[in-house]
């Protein structure tokens, strides 16, 4: 009697035994590991090349529109010429089945069905040595490749192969030769496609999704005529950017491609980062709201204007980068129209203007160069962070800045603005300051009113003198005052000094000082008085004694002349020795020490 052990063991075994020979079976299957087997009304009947339109060649006769057609059997050899069948199955379970199509015609009407494509060991050649077009044409149903797919040299007039219906390339696809599917049908691919240096690759009306795989363009890849080209990859593209003519783009993936975009052509996701767009001299629309996580610049080498249109109430967001670079349309200037939020990048590089159609808000940088013009119109920009550079013009209504960094210039320069510009209490204005001379410290040069709050940011780069004026703002007309100006002073007491007019703000260096007697007696009240501080300014006063004990006083305010007097008491706890009176100002931080012997 057996064991339950060896009943377990014994059925085990029949189980591994059973699943080897099915294995086995697949291996040796005639459709040459395709996953079902096909079904054939005619096959190819032996090992030995022959011609298409050869009835001896096929074990139920040349195959007609209504057949389904196989060439599976095994070995190799090439099958040359076409005709027309309801769909195909090639390739086999060793060597190498191939179609030549050679100047001639394959029709599919119904591919699918039964009819399982090109096997791993098929091959389609594309090509002609007559004088006449290559041509697979899947008039129905879908042409699925695990083999390979060769476009190679033809002698048609046209210089063209042809490739038209829905195809699923799982394998090889070379188009070492140009190729159009004629707008008829769509790609996907998962295998490897190669566009050849010199080669066209015309891609029409259908989609193409780039779901796996790779794609090599040394040559040429067109998406054209209204379909969409969805790149939903992991991999990279390698060689040329394909080319988005009169199409859409859906660059959403997690892979890495450039594409370059001409005509009218449509943004149909998100640009996810790693992917790179260029509308050279054609209009890219965006009809819903998107944001772009990858590169996206537009200019033109064509004569054509570029144009990047927001529509239909749409916000385009930038968490990349964006680029308006150089265009030779006639206008000399690129076109952005619409709502934008920036919290990555943006580099206006040549002349840009949105026609008065949409407004900005920036957090991130926006630069605009010299000689170049953001154009808002009659619409705003606010800037609630980031910063906002350059050493062009900016054009608004209002550019109000409420929380971001302003900071003319480009080591250094001048930032026009033409219009009006507001800075809140959390706005700051950074100013270079490389030398007294025209054009070696930053200017904010305003055409409308300007309003000043929030803070000064000096970056000085050399050593002013006293007396010294740089002239940093100018406007139409100027209300209002930096609350506070950082890294203001020189040395000892020598600082920048903000002043201000009815039509602008000039840095003056002036000179602070603080005096209080050499020595006083613990207890007692002594005066401390200044000069040449901030009109209106309040001054921190305190006192440290030789034990680090230190008091504070309540602030004074500089009078409209810039000083102040008054008294405080030295504490009648301090200790005896050398102690310290400091004078500080709120606004510059300009902080000036005097040493007091407590006695």
């Amino acid at each position: 009697m057996k064991t339950l052990a060896e009943t377990r063991a014994r059925g085990a075994l029949r189980l591994l035994l059973g699943t080897i020979a099915l294995v086995s079976l697949a291996l040796a299957a005639p459709w040459g590991g395709f996953a079902h087997a096909a079904t054939c009304d005619t096959s190819w009947a032996s090992a030995v090349s022959g011609t298409w339109s050869d009835a001896t060649k096929w074990t139920a006769g040349v195959p007609s529109a209504a057949a389904k057609v196989c060439i599976t059997v095994a070995g190799t050899y090439t099958v040359t010429g076409g005709g027309s069948a309801k769909g195909l199955t090639l390739g086999g379970s060793s060597g190498t089945q191939t179609l030549d199509l050679n100047g001639s015609t394959l029709a599919l009407n119904t591919q699918g069905s039964g009819s399982n494509g090109i096997g791993s060991h098929g091959v389609v050649l594309l090509r002609s040595d007559t004088g006449s077009y290559s041509w697979l044409n899947i008039t129905g149903g879908t042409l699925t490749n695990a083999g390979s797919i060769q476009s190679n040299t033809s002698n048609y007039s046209a210089a063209l192969n042809y490739l038209d219906g829905t195809v699923v390339n799982n394998g090889t696809v070379a188009v070492n030769f140009s190729m159009t599917n004629e707008n008829r049908g769509s790609w996907t691919n998962a295998g490897k496609l190669t566009v050849g240096s010199g080669a066209t690759f015309f891609h029409g009306s259908g989609d193409f999704t780039w779901n796996s795989g790779t794609i090599t363009n040394s040559g040429a890849l067109q998406q054209l005529g209204g379909g969409t080209f969805f790149a939903n990859n992991a991999g990279a593209l390698g060689g040329n950017a394909i080319a988005i003519q009169n199409a859409s783009v859906a660059p959403s993936g997690t892979g890495s491609a450039a594409f370059t975009v001409t005509g009218s052509s449509r943004l149909s996701s998100d640009i996810a980062a790693g992917y790179a767009l260029n509308v050279d001299g054609g209009t890219l629309a965006v009809d819903a709201s998107r944001t772009n996580n990858g590169t996206l610049t537009f200019g033109s080498d064509t004569g054509a204007y570029a144009w990047l249109n927001v529509e239909n109430g749409a916000t385009l967001t930038n968490a990349g980068t964006i680029q308006s670079n150089s265009s030779n349309y006639g206008a000399a200037v690129n076109y952005w129209y619409g709502d934008v939020v920036n919290i990555g990048t943006i580099a206006i590089n040549f002349n840009t203007t949105n026609d008065a159609k949409g407004s900005w808000t920036s957090k991130g940088l926006l630069t605009v160069a010299s000689g170049a013009t953001l154009n808002l119109n009659t619409k705003n920009l606010t800037l609630t962070g980031g910063t906002l550079g350059g050493s062009g013009t900016v054009q608004a209504a209002t550019v109000t800045n409420t929380s971001g960094n302003v900071a003319p210039g480009a080591s250094p320069g001048t930032l026009t603005i033409t219009g009006g510009y507001t800075q809140s209490s959390k706005g700051k204005l950074t100013v270079e300051i490389a030398g007294n001379g025209a054009g070696q410290y930053d200017v904010l040069a305003v055409t409308g009113a300007a309003t000043l709050g929030g803070t000064l940011v000096l970056a000085p780069s050399f050593t002013a003198t006293l007396g010294q004026t740089f002239g940093i703002v100018t406007a139409g007309s100027l209300t209002g005052k930096f609350k506070k100006v950082s890294k203001a002073s020189i040395k000892s007491g020598l600082y920048y000094a903000p002043t201000y007019t009815g039509t602008g703000s000039s840095l003056v260096v002036k000179q602070a000082t603080v005096s209080v007697p050499g020595t006083a007696m613990h207890g007692a009240t002594i005066g401390v008085s200044g000069t040449g501080w901030l009109p209106g300014d309040k001054v921190t006063l305190t006192f440290t004694d030789s034990a680090s004990a230190k008091t504070i006083y309540p602030t004074v305010t500089a009078n409209g002349s810039g000083s102040f007097s008054t008294t405080i008491t030295i504490p009648a706890a301090a200790a005896l020795g050398t102690g310290k009176v400091n004078a500080k100002s709120t606004i510059t931080s300009v902080s000036l020490t005097k040493n007091v012997s407590v006695t």
